[in-house]
């Protein structure tokens, strides 16, 4: 179609070839003030087959290519007009019909060379009228050997038109051009090919040079160009409030992804001139970000995390202008309800960046983050987002979020790129500082979190407090998770994480609260680098799949008030060191393989009210230290293979003690005479050891017992009958023994499941929902 339109540019480069190809054959300059001159050297053949049927031939002429000249005359009936123009005459006529004339030139003049040579060269477009056309053949022997000349007319309108003129020659001896037309047709089709062949070549080239960072390109995206200016962050005065700021840069942990280097080496210089590119080198030169993070093509979203929180940034993340009332042209609603002058009306972007290279690098690298572990852990799936992503919002706004002004290195992104391996940090006194808004806490808590938890978030240097217990994040624990120095306060429970503990987190020296309870595919052991951790207060690592020992750097940690490693697999022997932590107050330690005695020295631990060890395979005798426990609440020795008498002193703490189990043992001997003291227990687990003697009355003291155990034992003589004084009591234990007598039923009306050796009415027990 292109061929076919003069206007159009592959038109103009083809009529260009072909005026060139036909000027480079200059015909003779002839005179054409008579056409029939041209026949001078041919007498008309007179044969009746030979000559013109019809009327006259009138009006021969044309318009030639060269000079834009024209000829006519009158043809008689004994004429034969030929012309021999140029490429692109035209012939014009008109008559009836036109006959040509087939001629044999035996003893006549030849025609003049130049017109034989045209047409045998050239083509031309023939107008004429009639409705039929006969074929002409002009043979010439002799005066151009070897050659024929065959024209072919087709049928024609009234109004004339274009016959196509076949030249054929004889076959050609090779393939080599003949002539310079089609040279020039040779030498066209060959830039044709070259010209295509360029195109798609530089097309390919600059697609894959370009592809690394196709996404990153905010022209090609309709964005805004990013000019630069003044950072928009908010900031104001006042300092900081003495927090460490570490130095964002390349330090002994290496990113999680090992597909590609992530070296400032291995990037070479910065030459990007978008946001984009300036944000995406940064975070791989600081190993914020790996390089395959900027890559890869991650699941149905099709882009990863760190991707989408970089278009944010680029592409959406842009401060919107206030409502402009006196501009009509704005206005997308009418009045309110109330008829009033609240006109609903557009906000306009007004195309600045929120962010922008201009921008201290530590802000910009803050708000990229924060988007990430939006993206990381399906933040369009959180039960509450409030203004997450909202454009131009600042980030301590979000939900969850708290912030702090602190003072920071005011370098700008742009800045920073010049030199990347020397990132200053407020340790430096002669570097220019700024006040910014700066993240401390992420509180996310129970909000259906899922995905997992990503590794930009070392990029925190100021933050204090992670809590993202009670929700669903999987994957392994980030080990860049170490440079966080800052942290006080980690609450990672009940979530779905696996592997192992990092050892990096012995870098948490300022950490008081550390929590991975309750992610039952974290396995491996506790680190023994847990020991650095000099000012931790509470450490939860329960209900997991840990393994090995409990290690003795937990000794150093003096300022522990609560231990709970229980519900794990850890099979080694209790450390001593443990008493060295004297501010300890919950011990629990149930529910692991843990083997050989309770250590006389653990006694030191004067602070105790939680003493669980229960559930284990300790053995040995049980210490008679508990009057060094004044405090104690609650005591599990449950399920292990302790030996010999309960200690004497086990009621010491007197009615602090709330709950004691020493159930499933071989404990033996009478029940201790302190036992008495402990008048607020609620939970006495004695059963299944080898304990004798009578039930003690006193037992009808404890009013605020609701679970009593003395099953399988030796108990002997009558079941007393203060049993009845225990009114709160929903669960009663008292087969397999050897007592008698009558349990008192009447009073025990709460009791919901009551067990006795009723069976063969050895001992009365109506109201028994087990006899045995």
């Amino acid at each position: 179609s292109a061929l076919k339109t003069p206007g159009s540019n592959t038109f103009k480069i083809c009529n260009f070839f072909i005026q060139a190809c036909s000027r480079s054959r200059k015909m003779p300059n002839y005179d054409h003030s008579n056409t029939s001159s041209y026949l001078s050297n041919i007498s008309p053949v007179t044969t009746d087959s030979t000559r013109l049927a019809g009327s006259t031939a009138h009006g021969v002429g044309g318009t030639y290519a060269d000079d834009d000249s024209a000829v006519s005359s009158d043809v008689t009936d004994d004429e034969v007009a030929v012309v021999p123009v140029r490429t692109g005459a035209r012939i014009g006529g008109s008559g009836q019909a036109l006959t040509m004339i087939s001629a044999q030139h035996q003893q006549q003049a030849p025609p003049p060379q130049e017109a034989v040579q045209f047409i045998n060269n050239h083509g031309g477009m023939v107008g004429m009228s009639g409705n039929n056309s006969e074929t002409v053949s002009m043979m010439q022997s002799g005066q151009i050997p070897g050659n024929s000349v065959n024209y072919s007319y087709n049928n024609v309108n009234n109004n004339g038109g274009t016959n196509d003129i076949q030249v054929m020659e004889q076959p050609r001896a090779g393939v080599m051009p003949r002539n310079r037309r089609e040279w020039c047709i040779v030498l066209f089709a060959v830039f044709i090919v070259v010209a295509v062949a360029t195109g798609v070549g530089l097309g390919l080239g600059l697609y894959m040079a370009s592809r690394p960072s196709a996404d990153n390109s905010t022209t090609e995206r309709g964005s805004p160009s990013f000019e630069e200016g003044v950072d928009s962050g908010d900031g104001g005065g006042g300092g900081g409030t003495g927090t460490t700021s570490p130095t964002i840069s390349p330090g002994s942990i290496s990113p999680t992804s090992s597909s590609a280097p992530t070296s400032v080496a291995f990037l070479g210089n910065y030459t990007g001139d978008s946001f984009s590119d300036a944000i995406e080198y940064h975070l791989i030169a600081q190993e914020i970000s790996s390089i395959a993070s900027f890559r890869e093509v991650a699941g149905a979203d099709g882009d990863t995390a760190q991707q989408r929180a970089r278009d944010f940034l680029v592409l959406l993340d842009f401060l919107p202008t206030s409502v402009n009332d006196e501009d009509e042209d704005d206005i997308v609603g009418g009045e309110d309800e109330e008829g009033g002058n609240g006109k609903m009306r557009q906000l306009r972007n007004s195309g600045r960046a929120y962010l922008k290279t201009s921008t201290p690098a530590y802000r910009v690298v803050q708000r990229f983050v924060i988007a990430t572990l939006y993206f990381a852990t399906n933040g369009t799936q959180w039960i509450n987002s409030d203004f997450w992503l909202e454009p131009g919002v600042h980030e301590c706004e979000w939900l969850g979020i708290q912030c702090q002004e602190i003072s920071i290195p005011s370098v700008s992104l742009s800045e920073v790129l010049k030199n990347p391996d020397k990132i200053p940090t407020d340790e430096n006194g002669d570097v220019p500082m700024t006040t910014e808004l700066m993240v401390i806490e992420i509180n996310l808590p129970e909000n259906n979190l899922g995905g997992f938890l990503p590794q930009e978030i070392m990029a925190l240097p100021y933050l204090q407090m992670l809590g993202l217990w009670s929700n669903d994040i999987s994957g392994t624990l980030p080990t860049q998770m170490g440079k966080l120095v800052n942290l006080k306060s980690v609450h990672l429970e009940d979530n779905l994480f696996s592997g192992g503990i990092p050892t990096e987190i012995g870098m948490w020296t300022k950490i008081e609260d550390l929590s991975f309870s309750g992610n039952g595919d974290l396995e491996g052991g506790i680190p023994t680098e847990i020991g650095y951790l000099s000012n931790l207060e509470r450490l939860w690592i329960s209900d997991t799949q840990l393994i090995g020992p409990i290690p003795t750097e937990i000794g150093n940690l003096v300022l522990l008030g609560e231990l709970n490693l229980s519900n794990n697999n850890l099979n080694s022997t209790l450390p001593e060191e443990i008493e060295n932590i004297l501010p300890l107050e919950w011990l629990d330690l149930t529910s692991n393989s843990l083997t050989g005695e309770i250590p006389e020295s653990w006694g030191s631990l004067a602070s105790l009210k939680n003493f669980e060890v229960g559930d284990n395979e300790l053995e040995g005798e049980l210490p008679d230290f508990f009057e060094r426990f004044p405090y104690l609440e609650s005591a599990s020795f449950h399920e292990n293979i302790f030996i010999g008498d309960i200690p004497s002193s086990i009621g010491s703490a007197g009615a602090s003690l709330r709950k004691l189990t020493l159930g499933e043992n071989r404990f033996e001997g009478e029940l201790p005479e302190t036992l008495k003291d402990c008048i607020n227990l609620e939970r006495l687990d004695l059963g299944t050891n080898q304990l004798k003697g009578e039930i003690p009355s006193w037992i009808g003291d404890m009013e605020k017992l609701v679970f009593l155990d003395l099953s399988d034992n030796r108990f002997s003589g009558s079941v007393p009958p203060e049993l009845s004084n225990l009114r709160n009591l929903r669960e009663l234990r008292l087969a397999e023994n050897l007592l008698v007598g009558t349990v008192p039923c009447g009073s025990l009306e709460t009791a919901t499941f009551l067990s006795a050796d009723c069976e063969n009415s050895v001992v009365e027990c109506t109201c028994c929902t087990e006899c045995m």
